[in-house]
């Protein structure tokens, strides 16, 4: 789990030379077309970190009658971290407890341990991120390492949410909990304090080992890192030595599982894809049955990459939290809301207009997509209503004509299409080359 926006595909790659839209599309009367989906699309805006409007509404009403709310971002995104930040609030007041993460397990666990009230998410995760970069140029968390991002957390923080993180821990994240097990070894296990020198000494050469593996692997394509980092004589060592109680137990666990999982991800991808999957699914489980035991039908806010929050079977050929999130609901009797993020209008200060179209081409790929993209404006949220469109294409025979409409239709309830958006600020400064 690299620091990729990995939906930027949807967005990006396949703008091309400018036509007129509509004139790109042959479409019959009963096609789903711009006009059609236009009649399922309401618009809102976020005012002082407000939502306002008619879509606003929808997704307050919705956000009432749901046990799990799904929001499928691309990463990074200014907008997406703006809009969580709004919902939050009105998440809570409608009894949602539990915000689910694409973060590590231990990771997550260990940040919030080791900040000292009063938290300043974005004061305090500056330092963490600070010290990261300085380190291997990149930060320890992904997904929330932007000024915005810090911002949400710090209102789900206010609201009262609980954190839990459900992947495997990110491919940075490994000297922030080398220096947690040997906080926690040393303050579970006061015998290590008479030999010390020992432990600093293990853990300085497991950490100049793991540092320097990064830079290898930056410098070539193909490098072992993880395969390395597995057979490592020095971490094998430090952890030998460290492993002293339950939690570190825990902890180093977490930690080889996630190196097996990146390593499949250069041997064998899909199976990297697999475990992944299974060890999201079974977490979430893990949090949900935790969860059950003090609250009946627990609501949980649940922030994943779009593929992850899929219904049935993803691109990567696996079933993700997107569908154990819809069958637990459906279990309960209940309802997820499952929602996706698609982009049209991106911030460019070298554009004539100060933003780039992304529904401007002629490429197949975007011409699928064409109806839904061209809801979008520069200053509105627009929301997609995909159940009443499918309701309404039962009902009155409308024809697919594409399939990724039909795909997105089947594994989402509704698509957010932001105002022209950015990356986040980054909450810390780069590393000089």
């Amino acid at each position: 789990m690299r620091t990729f926006s990995c939906l930027l595909f949807l967005c990006y790659s396949f703008a091309s030379s400018s036509q007129d839209v509509q004139d790109s599309l042959d479409l019959s009367e009963d096609t789903i077309n711009v006009e059609i989906i236009e009649q399922y699309t309401s618009y809102f805006k976020i005012v002082d970190g407000e939502l306002e409007g008619i879509g606003s509404e929808i997704l307050q009403d919705e956000f009432a009658n749901s046990q799990f709310v799904l929001l499928g971002e691309t990463h990074d995104d200014v907008q997406t971290a703006l809009f969580t930040n709004a919902i939050l609030p009105i998440l809570a007041e409608e009894g949602y407890k539990h915000f689910v993460l694409e973060q590590g397990r231990s990771s997550l666990d260990l940040l919030f341990k080791c900040l000292k009230e009063p938290i300043e998410m974005q004061k305090d995760l500056r330092v963490i991120h600070q010290e990261s970069v300085n380190k291997s140029a990149e930060p320890y968390f992904p997904f929330m390492n932007g000024v915005e991002d810090a911002a949400f957390m710090q209102t789900a923080l206010n609201e009262s949410f609980e954190f839990h993180g459900i992947d495997q821990e990110y491919f940075y994240s490994f000297p922030f909990l080398f220096n947690q097990l040997s906080v926690l070894a040393i303050t579970k296990s006061p015998d290590l304090l008479a030999d010390s020198a020992a432990l600093f000494k293990a853990h300085l050469e497991a950490s100049e080992y793991l540092l320097e593996q990064y830079k290898l692997e930056k410098r070539q394509k193909d490098h072992p890192l993880f395969t390395n980092l597995l057979n490592s004589s020095e971490i094998k060592e430090y952890f030998n030595l460290v492993n002293k109680n339950p939690q570190n137990d825990q902890i180093i666990q977490d930690i080889l599982l996630s190196w097996k999982i990146y390593e499949q991800n250069r041997l064998n991808r899909n199976y990297s894809f697999k475990m992944r999957g299974d060890l999201m699914k079974s977490r979430f489980k893990e949090v949900y049955a935790k969860a059950s035991r003090k609250e009946i039908n627990p609501k949980m806010l649940i922030k994943l990459g779009g593929l992850h929050i899929m219904r049935g079977n993803t691109p990567l050929g696996i079933e993700d939290i997107g569908e154990q999130a819809h069958q637990m609901a459906d279990k309960n009797s209940g309802q997820d809301l499952n929602i996706y993020f698609m982009f049209r209008y991106y911030l460019d200060k070298e554009e004539e207009l100060g933003y780039f179209d992304n529904a401007v081409g002629n490429s197949n790929w975007l011409n699928e997509r064409k109806p839904i993209l061209l809801q979008g404006k520069v200053d509105e949220w627009a929301l997609i209503d995909l159940k009443s469109l499918k309701a309404a294409m039962e009902e009155e025979g409308y024809v697919y004509l594409y399939p990724p409409i039909k795909k997105l239709i089947s594994r989402h309830d509704y698509i957010l299409i932001p105002p022209a958006t950015e990356d986040v600020r980054p909450n810390y400064e780069p590393k000089a080359d």
